[in-house]
């Protein structure tokens, strides 16, 4: 524990405390759009499924296997591997689209 305090102390130091704050926010960004995807897909089922990938992942150029990877995440009840996914595939996305983003 002792040192991920100090590791987070230096990172303080070198990028500030704004820099922790944005990293926090992500992360707790990630979290809840993850566990609000989860819930529509429990909601909705395979309607959901069809309509974020038609919708939200042809939008953004989404490559057929990384979103076949993301359906069979979503549809396995390991919350935080598809959280871990997530995060990778939008940072493989935003990479993709030079640093910009956007779902629509």
């Amino acid at each position: 524990m002792l040192e991920i305090i100090v590791g987070l102390e230096e990172f303080i130091k070198a990028h500030g405390t704004l820099s922790v704050y944005i990293l926090v926010l992500q992360h707790l960004l990630f979290g809840e759009i993850v566990l609000a995807q989860k819930i529509m897909y429990e909601k909705f089922g395979d309607n959901f499924l069809a309509h974020f990938v038609s919708k939200g992942f042809h939008a953004v150029h989404c490559p057929q296997n990384l979103a076949e990877q993301y359906l069979q995440k979503l549809q396995s009840n390991d919350l935080k591997d598809l959280k871990s996914f997530y995060r990778s595939l939008i940072e493989n996305l935003r990479l993709q689209q030079n640093g910009s983003l956007v779902f629509r």
